[in-house]
């Protein structure tokens, strides 16, 4: 979760890790809220919890170019994936993740040139709890002179999100019908709206096929 694993990337998918261990009683972490599973790209990851970290002496490493607070493990591959793809962009020279863009500001990844302006800022995007964090990422990501990506682990979730955006005027319109039907075809109907704060977007396993072609 902070990068640090030998031999082990958050590109990896985690079910390895688990078989390293032959008496790991992985249901008992459950139960014992030290560690939650989730998904990204369409596989399995951990997430250690606040608990688990307490338990091991460790902490989840935070701030610019580290990570965010109570951040889990498959918004950290998101993240990631993002990276990766900026990286092989044309304009792109150089990416940061978790970017400080000003003391109020955060991108989950941002891309600069080879002249050291913003190009690319990107979020990763998964099931929240708070309506207006999809509002609150397209205001910061349109604020800025750069093109903007956004990334859905999931195509209920990127639908949610584009529905919220709609309805607070952030674009024009709801992706719905045979525009929802796949992530190409939103890809498409998103870009055709030439919005300020998505400019394109990807689902996980979009990026983890483009970025290992």
């Amino acid at each position: 979760m902070n990068r640090e694993a030998t031999g082990h990337t958050l590109l990896d998918q985690m079910t390895s890790l688990r078989d390293d261990f032959e008496n790991l009683d992985i249901e008992r972490l459950y139960e014992q809220n030290l560690l939650e599973e989730g998904s990204a790209a369409g596989y399995k990851y951990y997430t250690v919890l606040p608990a688990g970290r307490e338990f091991l002496g460790k902490k989840l490493r935070v701030g610019s170019g580290k990570g965010d607070i109570g951040e889990k493990t498959p918004h950290k591959v998101g993240v990631r994936l993002l990276e990766v793809w900026l990286q092989q962009q044309n304009d792109v020279d150089r990416v940061e993740p978790y970017y400080e863009y000003d003391h109020e500001t955060v991108f989950d990844v941002a891309g600069f040139d080879t002249n050291g302006e913003l190009v690319w800022v990107g979020e990763a995007e998964l099931p929240s709890n708070n309506s207006h964090a999809p509002v609150d990422d397209y205001d910061k990501l349109s604020a800025v002179d750069a093109d903007a990506i956004w990334t859905f682990n999931n195509l209920e979730t990127a639908i949610e999100v584009l529905d919220r955006l709609a309805e607070a005027n952030r674009i024009e319109k709801s992706v719905s019908g045979r525009s929802a039907r796949s992530f190409t075809a939103i890809r498409d109907a998103v870009e055709d709206f030439d919005s300020a704060g998505l400019t394109t977007v990807r689902s996980f396993k979009n990026l983890d096929q483009e970025v290992n072609q």
